[in-house]
């Protein structure tokens, strides 16, 4: 989900599995970046729960991460 100054104006959940997920929206130019905010959320289905337990094992760990983790639904949000 993309977001400017609290509107949402961009958003992307896929039916099928994706690997690069990019949105744009032409109503939006010149934009200043401090205004925008994203939130990304990465789902690991049962069959990849251990690519999903490796990524939980590196980057909870950190004092300042920035991810959040869902660990029932194996899922990592990022938001900024």
């Amino acid at each position: 989900m993309l977001s400017y100054k609290g509107n949402v104006i961009a958003t992307y959940n896929p039916s099928a599995p994706q690997w690069w997920i990019t949105s744009f929206n032409p109503t939006y130019k010149n934009v200043n970046e401090n205004d925008l905010k994203v939130s990304f959320t990465v789902t690991f289905d049962e069959k990849n729960a251990g690519m999903f337990n490796a990524f939980y094992n590196e980057w909870s760990v950190k004092k300042d991460t920035p991810w959040m983790f869902d660990t029932k639904n194996y899922s990592a949000s990022l938001n900024f």
